[in-house]
Parts: structure tokens; C-alpha cells; sequence
């Protein structure tokens, strides 16, 4: 009869394991799951202004300058610099945790200005983007 005794105890004792068992990868799962969403979010962020630079550059034909005046940043006449926080309002380069650079590049034609954007969470790249705009010439055509 004692050993009929031991076979509940037992059978307890595989139950708790196997529901930790599954509890611990329940957490892990969920663990990923929610680093998944904060890098989905925020190259979701990185692309929407990567974007809104881009159309700035396109509608001003890749005058840096007045980019910055606009959406804010650094720039100077072949690159842009505008630094995000954590919830992407733009902020002073000690408090970004976001970076957006954009620098002009040879199109290899005297009609096509072309710029490459890129959004950088430290030292990672998120997102990157290359925009085109057609050069005006000196006498409007």
C-alpha cells in the first residue's frame, strides 16, 4: 500500500514541471515577441521620416538648408542631420536616440540630383533610402 501512496505525489511532481516547462517558453515567446514590436515601431518611425526628408528634398530640389529651417536638424550644403528622440520628436544631439542623415551624391547626370537618407538607433542602421530630383538649370529649364 505504500507504494500505491508515492504514484499521486509523483504524478504532481510531472505536472509542475511540465507546466513550468511550458510557462517558461510561454516567457520567452513573449519576451521576443514585445523586442519584435519595438524594432517593428521603430523602423516604422525611421521610415515615415526618412520619407517626409525625402519629399522636403524633392519639393526643394536638395536645398539642405532650407530642409533644416523646415523639419529642423544640422545641415550644410551636402548634408543633413536632424537627431530624433525616443518618440521621434526632433532633439539636441545629447538626448537623440535617433539619427537621420542625409548627404547628396553624384547622380553621374548634370539633370539629376540625387541624396541618400539613412536612420540610424546608435550605431545600428534601421532604414535607408536613396531620393532623386530633377536639377534646374540657370535659365529655369
Amino acid at each position: 500500500m505504500k507504494n500505491k501512496s508515492f504514484l499521486p505525489l509523483l504524478e504532481l511532481i510531472l505536472m509542475i514541471g511540465v507546466f513550468t516547462l511550458a510557462a517558461a517558453i510561454c516567457l520567452n515567446t513573449f519576451a521576443t515577441s514585445s523586442k519584435l514590436s519595438k524594432q517593428s515601431e521603430a523602423k516604422f518611425a525611421a521610415v515615415n521620416a526618412a520619407e517626409a526628408v525625402a519629399e522636403a528634398i524633392k519639393s526643394s530640389r536638395g536645398n539642405f538648408s532650407a530642409i533644416s529651417k523646415k523639419l529642423g536638424g544640422i545641415s550644410d550644403s551636402d548634408s543633413l542631420t536632424i537627431y530624433y528622440d525616443s518618440i521621434w520628436v526632433p532633439a539636441d544631439s545629447e538626448n537623440a536616440e535617433f539619427i537621420l542623415q542625409a548627404a547628396k551624391k553624384d547622380s553621374g547626370s548634370l539633370f539629376l540630383g540625387t541624396a541618400l537618407i539613412t536612420v540610424y538607433h546608435g550605431d545600428d542602421l534601421i532604414y535607408e533610402l536613396t531620393v532623386g530630383w530633377q536639377e534646374v538649370s540657370e535659365n529655369g529649364k
